[in-house]
Protein backbone atom coordinates (compact mmCIF):
# COMPACT_ATOMS: atom_id res chain seq x y z
CA UNK A 1 0.00 0.00 0.00
CA UNK A 2 1.20 3.48 -0.93
CA UNK A 3 1.65 5.83 1.96
CA UNK A 4 -1.11 8.18 2.65
CA UNK A 5 -0.64 11.86 1.28
CA UNK A 6 1.07 14.45 3.35
CA UNK A 7 -1.28 17.60 3.10
CA UNK A 8 -0.77 21.47 3.89
CA UNK A 9 -3.82 24.24 3.22
CA UNK A 10 -3.13 27.68 1.24
CA UNK A 11 -5.17 30.38 1.37
CA UNK A 12 -5.16 33.04 -0.96
CA UNK A 13 -7.17 36.61 -0.34
CA UNK A 14 -7.67 39.28 -2.99
CA UNK A 15 -7.51 42.87 -1.37
CA UNK A 16 -9.62 45.48 -2.67
CA UNK A 17 -6.02 46.72 -4.12
CA UNK A 18 -5.80 43.30 -5.94
CA UNK A 19 -2.54 42.38 -4.65
CA UNK A 20 -2.41 38.68 -2.72
CA UNK A 21 -1.97 37.63 1.12
CA UNK A 22 -0.72 34.28 1.18
CA UNK A 23 -1.67 31.97 4.66
CA UNK A 24 0.18 28.55 4.03
CA UNK A 25 -0.58 26.10 6.27
CA UNK A 26 -1.46 22.48 3.85
CA UNK A 27 -0.53 20.91 0.34
CA UNK A 28 -0.69 17.83 -0.78
CA UNK A 29 2.71 16.14 -1.92
CA UNK A 30 3.45 12.04 -1.83
CA UNK A 31 1.16 9.43 -2.87
CA UNK A 32 -0.86 8.02 -5.80
CA UNK A 33 -2.38 10.55 -8.33
CA UNK A 34 -6.07 10.81 -7.67
CA UNK A 35 -9.04 10.00 -9.68
CA UNK A 36 -9.57 14.06 -9.39
CA UNK A 37 -6.19 15.44 -10.07
CA UNK A 38 -5.89 13.58 -13.02
CA UNK A 39 -9.66 14.65 -13.83
CA UNK A 40 -8.58 18.26 -13.01
CA UNK A 41 -5.63 18.15 -15.24
CA UNK A 42 -7.21 16.67 -18.38
CA UNK A 43 -10.24 19.80 -17.99
CA UNK A 44 -7.65 22.18 -18.07
CA UNK A 45 -5.41 20.97 -20.90
CA UNK A 46 -9.35 21.15 -22.52
CA UNK A 47 -9.66 24.85 -22.04
CA UNK A 48 -6.09 26.10 -21.50
CA UNK A 49 -5.52 28.20 -24.43
CA UNK A 50 -8.75 29.81 -24.08
CA UNK A 51 -7.88 30.17 -19.96
CA UNK A 52 -4.30 31.90 -20.70
CA UNK A 53 -5.41 33.76 -23.86
CA UNK A 54 -7.55 35.58 -21.19
CA UNK A 55 -4.72 35.84 -18.62
CA UNK A 56 -2.54 37.81 -21.54
CA UNK A 57 -5.86 39.93 -22.30
CA UNK A 58 -5.71 40.79 -18.75
CA UNK A 59 -2.53 42.22 -18.48
CA UNK A 60 -2.32 44.01 -21.87
CA UNK A 61 -5.18 45.81 -20.65
CA UNK A 62 -3.13 47.56 -17.72
CA UNK A 63 -0.20 47.71 -19.66
CA UNK A 64 -1.18 48.43 -23.68
CA UNK A 65 2.73 48.29 -24.26
CA UNK A 66 3.20 44.77 -23.91
CA UNK A 67 1.13 44.62 -27.14
CA UNK A 68 3.09 47.09 -29.18
CA UNK A 69 4.32 45.36 -31.59
CA UNK A 70 6.96 48.10 -31.99
CA UNK A 71 8.14 47.51 -29.12
CA UNK A 72 8.02 43.54 -28.41
CA UNK A 73 7.69 40.77 -31.10
CA UNK A 74 3.76 40.74 -32.22
CA UNK A 75 1.92 37.85 -29.56
CA UNK A 76 4.50 37.99 -27.41
CA UNK A 77 2.55 38.31 -24.49
CA UNK A 78 0.20 35.85 -25.54
CA UNK A 79 2.95 33.57 -26.85
CA UNK A 80 4.76 33.63 -22.86
CA UNK A 81 1.51 33.29 -21.41
CA UNK A 82 0.52 29.62 -23.73
CA UNK A 83 3.75 28.35 -22.67
CA UNK A 84 2.34 27.69 -19.32
CA UNK A 85 -0.21 24.74 -20.55
CA UNK A 86 1.86 22.35 -20.53
CA UNK A 87 3.86 22.81 -17.67
CA UNK A 88 0.93 23.83 -15.42
CA UNK A 89 -0.98 20.99 -16.25
CA UNK A 90 2.19 18.72 -15.25
CA UNK A 91 1.96 20.32 -11.87
CA UNK A 92 -1.53 19.20 -11.56
CA UNK A 93 -0.82 15.65 -11.56
CA UNK A 94 2.19 16.03 -9.26
CA UNK A 95 4.99 16.63 -11.12
CA UNK A 96 7.80 19.30 -10.09
CA UNK A 97 6.79 23.53 -10.44
CA UNK A 98 9.13 24.68 -13.39
CA UNK A 99 9.20 27.58 -15.26
CA UNK A 100 9.58 27.50 -18.72
CA UNK A 101 11.99 29.51 -20.93
CA UNK A 102 9.49 31.87 -21.69
CA UNK A 103 9.37 33.20 -18.89
CA UNK A 104 13.30 34.08 -18.60
CA UNK A 105 12.36 35.59 -21.54
CA UNK A 106 9.93 38.07 -20.52
CA UNK A 107 12.06 39.28 -17.63
CA UNK A 108 14.80 40.25 -19.64
CA UNK A 109 11.93 41.55 -22.31
CA UNK A 110 11.34 43.85 -19.94
CA UNK A 111 14.54 44.74 -18.87
CA UNK A 112 15.47 45.56 -22.56
CA UNK A 113 12.51 47.68 -23.50
CA UNK A 114 13.25 49.83 -20.02
CA UNK A 115 10.12 48.62 -18.32
CA UNK A 116 10.43 49.28 -14.45
CA UNK A 117 10.82 46.08 -12.15
CA UNK A 118 7.30 47.26 -10.73
CA UNK A 119 5.68 45.96 -14.17
CA UNK A 120 6.86 42.81 -14.07
CA UNK A 121 6.15 42.21 -10.36
CA UNK A 122 2.81 43.53 -11.34
CA UNK A 123 2.53 41.40 -14.15
CA UNK A 124 2.67 38.59 -12.15
CA UNK A 125 0.24 39.76 -9.57
CA UNK A 126 -2.63 40.35 -12.54
CA UNK A 127 -1.43 37.19 -13.90
CA UNK A 128 -1.87 34.89 -10.54
CA UNK A 129 -5.24 36.73 -9.88
CA UNK A 130 -6.77 36.26 -13.22
CA UNK A 131 -5.71 32.62 -13.22
CA UNK A 132 -6.90 31.68 -10.53
CA UNK A 133 -10.94 33.38 -11.01
CA UNK A 134 -10.32 31.07 -14.09
CA UNK A 135 -9.41 27.84 -12.22
CA UNK A 136 -12.48 28.78 -10.05
CA UNK A 137 -14.68 29.28 -12.86
CA UNK A 138 -13.53 26.26 -14.70
CA UNK A 139 -14.01 23.83 -11.54
CA UNK A 140 -17.35 25.61 -10.83
CA UNK A 141 -18.97 25.08 -14.49
CA UNK A 142 -17.20 21.42 -15.40
CA UNK A 143 -20.11 18.70 -13.98
CA UNK A 144 -17.40 15.70 -13.65
CA UNK A 145 -15.81 17.95 -10.98
CA UNK A 146 -18.76 19.16 -9.23
CA UNK A 147 -19.16 17.75 -5.16
CA UNK A 148 -15.30 18.31 -5.21
CA UNK A 149 -14.65 21.77 -5.27
CA UNK A 150 -13.50 22.91 -1.76
CA UNK A 151 -10.93 19.88 -1.73
CA UNK A 152 -10.42 20.70 -5.40
CA UNK A 153 -9.65 24.48 -4.58
CA UNK A 154 -7.38 23.56 -1.77
CA UNK A 155 -4.99 21.84 -4.34
CA UNK A 156 -5.22 24.85 -6.95
CA UNK A 157 -4.58 27.16 -4.28
CA UNK A 158 -1.18 25.58 -3.29
CA UNK A 159 0.10 24.53 -6.23
CA UNK A 160 -0.83 28.11 -8.47
CA UNK A 161 1.15 29.39 -5.29
CA UNK A 162 4.11 27.18 -5.75
CA UNK A 163 4.10 27.84 -9.77
CA UNK A 164 4.02 31.50 -9.37
CA UNK A 165 7.17 31.77 -6.78
CA UNK A 166 8.75 29.41 -9.30
CA UNK A 167 7.61 31.31 -12.29
CA UNK A 168 8.47 35.04 -10.64
CA UNK A 169 11.61 34.19 -9.12
CA UNK A 170 12.79 33.27 -12.75
CA UNK A 171 11.33 36.18 -14.37
CA UNK A 172 13.53 38.55 -11.62
CA UNK A 173 16.39 36.86 -11.79
CA UNK A 174 15.94 37.49 -15.54
CA UNK A 175 15.58 40.75 -15.78
CA UNK A 176 18.06 41.91 -12.72
CA UNK A 177 20.37 40.06 -15.00
CA UNK A 178 19.37 41.85 -17.75
CA UNK A 179 19.56 45.12 -16.13
CA UNK A 180 22.47 44.97 -15.32
CA UNK A 181 23.86 44.15 -18.43
CA UNK A 182 21.86 47.05 -20.10
CA UNK A 183 22.91 49.40 -17.44
CA UNK A 184 26.54 48.41 -18.08
CA UNK A 185 26.24 48.48 -21.68
CA UNK A 186 24.93 52.10 -21.51
CA UNK A 187 27.21 53.59 -19.12
CA UNK A 188 29.86 52.47 -21.44
CA UNK A 189 28.09 54.00 -23.88
CA UNK A 190 28.14 56.82 -22.46
CA UNK A 191 32.02 57.04 -20.56
CA UNK A 192 32.91 56.61 -24.58
CA UNK A 193 31.00 59.57 -26.18
CA UNK A 194 32.27 61.56 -23.35
CA UNK A 195 35.74 60.76 -23.55
CA UNK A 196 34.85 61.29 -27.44
CA UNK A 197 34.07 64.65 -26.49
CA UNK A 198 36.63 65.81 -24.17
CA UNK A 199 39.14 64.67 -26.88
CA UNK A 200 37.33 66.99 -29.30
CA UNK A 201 36.13 64.26 -31.70
CA UNK A 202 32.06 63.81 -30.77
CA UNK A 203 30.03 66.10 -31.84
CA UNK A 204 28.33 68.79 -29.01
CA UNK A 205 24.83 67.35 -30.38
CA UNK A 206 25.49 63.55 -29.89
CA UNK A 207 26.95 64.30 -26.27
CA UNK A 208 23.61 66.01 -25.30
CA UNK A 209 21.73 63.49 -26.87
CA UNK A 210 23.87 60.78 -25.10
CA UNK A 211 23.83 62.34 -21.64
CA UNK A 212 20.43 64.23 -21.75
CA UNK A 213 22.08 67.00 -20.57
CA UNK A 214 22.41 71.45 -22.04
CA UNK A 215 25.55 72.05 -23.20
CA UNK A 216 24.66 75.93 -23.85
CA UNK A 217 24.62 76.61 -19.53
CA UNK A 218 26.62 77.54 -17.06
CA UNK A 219 28.60 73.97 -15.92
CA UNK A 220 30.11 73.18 -12.96
CA UNK A 221 32.27 69.70 -13.30
CA UNK A 222 33.32 67.75 -10.07
CA UNK A 223 35.23 64.62 -9.98
CA UNK A 224 34.95 62.51 -6.56
CA UNK A 225 36.37 59.69 -5.08
CA UNK A 226 36.36 57.36 -1.47
CA UNK A 227 37.18 54.06 -1.26
CA UNK A 228 35.62 51.29 -1.97
CA UNK A 229 34.49 50.56 1.28
CA UNK A 230 33.02 54.18 1.32
CA UNK A 231 30.86 53.78 -1.86
CA UNK A 232 27.40 54.42 -0.34
CA UNK A 233 29.29 56.97 1.37
CA UNK A 234 30.42 58.86 -1.52
CA UNK A 235 26.51 58.34 -3.09
CA UNK A 236 25.16 60.39 -0.24
CA UNK A 237 27.35 62.79 -0.65
CA UNK A 238 26.38 63.60 -4.14
CA UNK A 239 22.70 63.15 -2.81
CA UNK A 240 23.68 65.80 -0.46
CA UNK A 241 24.94 67.68 -3.33
CA UNK A 242 21.59 67.65 -4.76
CA UNK A 243 19.52 68.46 -2.43
CA UNK A 244 21.95 71.39 -1.15
CA UNK A 245 22.88 73.05 -4.54
CA UNK A 246 19.65 72.24 -7.00
CA UNK A 247 21.11 72.70 -9.43
CA UNK A 248 19.19 73.08 -12.73
CA UNK A 249 20.20 70.17 -14.58
CA UNK A 250 22.79 67.64 -13.08
CA UNK A 251 24.56 64.51 -14.69
CA UNK A 252 26.63 61.75 -13.45
CA UNK A 253 29.16 59.03 -14.91
CA UNK A 254 31.11 56.33 -12.70
CA UNK A 255 34.25 55.49 -14.21
CA UNK A 256 35.86 52.77 -12.14
CA UNK A 257 36.43 54.36 -8.53
CA UNK A 258 35.50 57.96 -9.36
CA UNK A 259 32.20 59.89 -10.10
CA UNK A 260 32.39 62.58 -12.35
CA UNK A 261 29.28 65.03 -12.38
CA UNK A 262 28.27 68.17 -14.22
CA UNK A 263 25.37 70.65 -12.77
CA UNK A 264 24.09 73.66 -13.96
CA UNK A 265 23.98 75.91 -10.53
CA UNK A 266 20.92 77.24 -10.09
CA UNK A 267 22.45 81.08 -8.33
CA UNK A 268 25.68 81.91 -7.12
CA UNK A 269 25.47 80.39 -4.10
CA UNK A 270 26.29 77.20 -5.42
CA UNK A 271 30.16 77.51 -3.68
CA UNK A 272 28.57 77.87 -0.25
CA UNK A 273 26.52 75.35 -0.83
CA UNK A 274 29.04 72.90 -1.62
CA UNK A 275 30.77 74.28 1.76
CA UNK A 276 27.93 72.92 3.82
CA UNK A 277 28.40 68.87 2.48
CA UNK A 278 28.91 66.89 5.09
CA UNK A 279 31.97 64.55 3.44
CA UNK A 280 33.56 61.81 4.73
CA UNK A 281 37.02 61.73 5.75
CA UNK A 282 37.58 58.72 3.11
CA UNK A 283 35.71 60.65 0.15
CA UNK A 284 37.06 63.44 -1.70
CA UNK A 285 34.85 65.94 -3.92
CA UNK A 286 37.26 68.02 -6.42
CA UNK A 287 35.23 70.90 -8.03
CA UNK A 288 36.09 73.11 -11.36
CA UNK A 289 35.18 76.38 -11.66
CA UNK A 290 31.85 77.28 -13.40
CA UNK A 291 32.15 77.61 -17.06
CA UNK A 292 29.66 78.06 -19.90
CA UNK A 293 29.06 76.61 -22.95
CA UNK A 294 30.45 73.61 -24.48
CA UNK A 295 34.00 74.31 -23.50
CA UNK A 296 32.98 75.21 -20.63
CA UNK A 297 31.65 71.71 -20.08
CA UNK A 298 35.23 70.34 -21.23
CA UNK A 299 37.27 73.01 -19.24
CA UNK A 300 35.53 72.78 -16.06
CA UNK A 301 35.81 69.12 -15.71
CA UNK A 302 39.74 69.71 -17.05
CA UNK A 303 40.16 72.03 -13.87
CA UNK A 304 38.48 69.32 -11.69
CA UNK A 305 40.87 66.60 -12.70
CA UNK A 306 43.74 69.03 -11.42
CA UNK A 307 41.98 69.89 -8.19
CA UNK A 308 41.86 65.98 -7.60
CA UNK A 309 45.53 65.81 -8.42
CA UNK A 310 46.49 68.12 -6.02
CA UNK A 311 44.09 66.85 -3.66
CA UNK A 312 45.64 63.58 -3.75
CA UNK A 313 49.08 64.54 -3.67
CA UNK A 314 48.12 66.71 -0.26
CA UNK A 315 46.29 63.29 0.72
CA UNK A 316 43.42 65.82 1.25
CA UNK A 317 39.77 64.74 1.44
CA UNK A 318 36.78 66.88 2.10
CA UNK A 319 35.24 69.35 -0.49
CA UNK A 320 38.35 70.99 -2.91
CA UNK A 321 37.64 74.26 -4.94
CA UNK A 322 40.25 74.90 -8.12
CA UNK A 323 40.69 78.79 -6.47
CA UNK A 324 42.35 77.36 -3.85
CA UNK A 325 44.48 74.41 -6.05
CA UNK A 326 44.73 76.42 -9.05
CA UNK A 327 48.29 77.21 -8.32
CA UNK A 328 49.84 74.11 -7.08
CA UNK A 329 48.30 72.41 -10.14
CA UNK A 330 49.78 74.90 -12.73
CA UNK A 331 53.06 74.86 -10.95
CA UNK A 332 53.38 70.94 -10.66
CA UNK A 333 52.64 70.43 -14.67
CA UNK A 334 56.63 70.01 -14.97
CA UNK A 335 57.51 67.83 -11.82
CA UNK A 336 61.56 68.41 -12.33
CA UNK A 337 61.01 72.34 -12.47
CA UNK A 338 58.60 72.41 -9.44
CA UNK A 339 61.19 70.59 -7.82
CA UNK A 340 64.29 72.68 -8.68
CA UNK A 341 61.89 75.46 -7.98
CA UNK A 342 61.07 74.37 -4.38
CA UNK A 343 64.77 73.44 -3.59
CA UNK A 344 66.00 76.79 -5.13
CA UNK A 345 64.07 79.18 -2.47
CA UNK A 346 63.79 77.19 0.19
CA UNK A 347 67.15 75.31 -0.08
CA UNK A 348 67.75 73.18 3.66
CA UNK A 349 64.39 73.59 4.17
CA UNK A 350 63.01 71.62 1.10
CA UNK A 351 65.21 68.08 3.29
CA UNK A 352 63.13 65.37 4.03
CA UNK A 353 63.77 65.39 7.65
CA UNK A 354 61.46 65.60 10.63
CA UNK A 355 62.81 69.05 11.94
CA UNK A 356 62.50 70.52 8.51
CA UNK A 357 59.02 69.32 7.94
CA UNK A 358 57.71 70.93 11.93
CA UNK A 359 59.94 74.32 10.48
CA UNK A 360 58.09 74.11 7.36
CA UNK A 361 54.71 73.99 8.07
CA UNK A 362 55.18 76.51 10.95
CA UNK A 363 56.41 78.42 7.75
CA UNK A 364 53.48 78.00 5.69
CA UNK A 365 51.11 78.61 8.51
CA UNK A 366 53.44 82.33 9.46
CA UNK A 367 52.89 83.36 5.17
CA UNK A 368 49.57 82.27 5.00
CA UNK A 369 48.74 84.54 8.08
CA UNK A 370 50.73 87.41 6.66
CA UNK A 371 53.97 87.24 8.70
CA UNK A 372 51.22 87.58 12.35
CA UNK A 373 53.66 85.27 14.59
CA UNK A 374 50.41 85.67 16.97
CA UNK A 375 47.91 84.65 14.33
CA UNK A 376 50.34 82.06 13.41
CA UNK A 377 50.32 80.96 16.90
CA UNK A 378 47.08 80.64 17.90
CA UNK A 379 46.47 78.39 14.38
CA UNK A 380 49.06 76.13 15.39
CA UNK A 381 48.23 75.92 19.15
CA UNK A 382 51.32 77.48 20.47
CA UNK A 383 52.95 80.90 22.02
CA UNK A 384 53.60 83.44 19.33
CA UNK A 385 57.51 83.86 21.12
CA UNK A 386 57.84 79.93 19.51
CA UNK A 387 56.71 80.88 16.20
CA UNK A 388 59.20 83.90 16.26
CA UNK A 389 62.13 81.64 17.27
CA UNK A 390 61.21 78.93 14.79
CA UNK A 391 61.12 81.81 12.04
CA UNK A 392 64.78 82.93 13.10
CA UNK A 393 65.46 79.04 12.63
CA UNK A 394 64.15 79.19 9.16
CA UNK A 395 66.08 81.97 8.23
CA UNK A 396 69.16 80.82 9.26
CA UNK A 397 68.34 78.23 7.54
CA UNK A 398 67.82 79.61 4.14
CA UNK A 399 70.55 82.49 4.70
CA UNK A 400 68.34 85.36 4.35
CA UNK A 401 65.38 87.15 5.80
CA UNK A 402 61.69 86.21 5.27
CA UNK A 403 59.39 88.23 3.51
CA UNK A 404 56.05 87.52 3.72
CA UNK A 405 55.08 89.23 1.00
CA UNK A 406 57.06 87.74 -1.53
CA UNK A 407 54.94 85.21 -3.90
CA UNK A 408 57.61 82.88 -4.79
CA UNK A 409 58.46 81.92 -1.27
CA UNK A 410 54.67 81.30 -0.49
CA UNK A 411 54.65 79.13 -3.82
CA UNK A 412 57.39 77.19 -2.99
CA UNK A 413 56.31 76.89 0.44
CA UNK A 414 52.83 74.92 -0.69
CA UNK A 415 54.49 73.44 -3.65
CA UNK A 416 57.29 71.59 -0.98
CA UNK A 417 54.49 68.95 0.33
CA UNK A 418 53.65 67.52 -3.36
CA UNK A 419 57.42 67.66 -4.72
CA UNK A 420 58.19 65.63 -1.77
CA UNK A 421 56.12 63.08 -2.62
CA UNK A 422 57.39 63.27 -6.14
CA UNK A 423 54.09 64.04 -8.12
CA UNK A 424 54.28 63.16 -11.41
CA UNK A 425 52.35 65.41 -14.04
CA UNK A 426 49.05 64.41 -15.36
CA UNK A 427 48.83 62.27 -18.36
CA UNK A 428 45.64 63.43 -20.23
CA UNK A 429 42.38 65.12 -19.73
CA UNK A 430 39.91 62.05 -20.47
CA UNK A 431 37.56 61.60 -18.23
CA UNK A 432 39.04 58.10 -17.67
CA UNK A 433 42.48 59.11 -16.65
CA UNK A 434 42.76 61.34 -13.92
CA UNK A 435 44.23 58.61 -11.77
CA UNK A 436 47.72 58.87 -13.78
CA UNK A 437 48.54 62.05 -12.49
CA UNK A 438 48.49 60.76 -8.74
CA UNK A 439 51.69 60.84 -6.36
Amino acid sequence: MSAPPTVRWAHCTYGHRRTCDYHVTMVTVGGELSELESALATRFRADSARMLAEVADAIIARFPRLADDTVVPTGFLHTTLASHAATFAQLLERSPAVAPPEVSELGRTLAAIREPITTLTRVFEIGHETFWQLLVTMISESEDLRGSEVELLRLLTVRLFDYMQVNTSAALRAYIQRDGEETKATQRRRLAVVRGSLRGEVADQELEGVLGYRLLSQHVAYAARGTALEADELNTVIEQLRRGVRPIQHVTLYDDDVLYGWFTPRDATWHDRLAELSVPTAVTVACGPARHGPEGFRQSHRDALEVLRVADALDASGVRHYEESAVLALATHDPSAAKAFVDHQLGPLAEPSEQTQHLLRTLQVYLAENGSPTRAGRRLHTHRNTVIQRMERVEALLGRRLDPSSLALRVAAELSTITASRCSAPRADTASEPRSARC
